[in-house]
């Protein structure tokens, strides 16, 4: 999945989305991979070969990720576009993007004080923070927010 990719004149592809946006993109595809049921002495990964959420490939890029994380590194657009196709392909992506979403969401939960707030205030505040998670986390500006 990772590559150094060349723009032409020597350039490289900027380094803007936050390795993060792929590791829970590969974390619930992995997840989802899972069967519901396992029997004890089953091992998902060689009986079922052909789901890509059980592969080495991927155990190995979450490892990958997950270090990229640590040491705040960027990805390239090109590389979380791949990923994304990849999702957008599979009859699952939808689900797959609205869990990837919430995990990403989820360190930053609805203060106690935006309760007491009117919905039109709590409106503006959420616009306000997911305009700027948003740009955190792919490093430029998302239409629309």
């Amino acid at each position: 999945l990772k590559d150094n990719l060349d723009l032409g004149q020597g350039q490289s592809a900027p380094l803007r989305v936050q390795a993060l946006v792929a590791l829970r993109l590969l974390e619930v595809i992995r997840d989802s991979d899972l069967p519901g049921e396992v029997l004890e002495e089953e091992d998902p990964t060689r009986t079922m070969p052909r789901r890509f959420g059980l592969s080495d490939v991927v155990e190995r890029q979450i490892r990958t990720y997950k270090e990229d994380v640590r040491k705040h590194i960027r990805l390239s657009d090109e590389e979380i576009q791949g990923l994304f196709r990849f999702v957008i392909r599979r009859p699952d992506g939808n689900e797959i993007f609205e869990q990837a979403g919430s995990l990403l969401i989820a360190p930053n939960r609805q203060h106690y004080l935006s309760r007491m707030l009117s919905q039109r205030i709590r409106i503006g505040l959420a616009r306000r923070f997911a305009k700027r998670r948003l740009r955190r986390l792919f490093g430029r500006h998302i239409v629309g927010f």
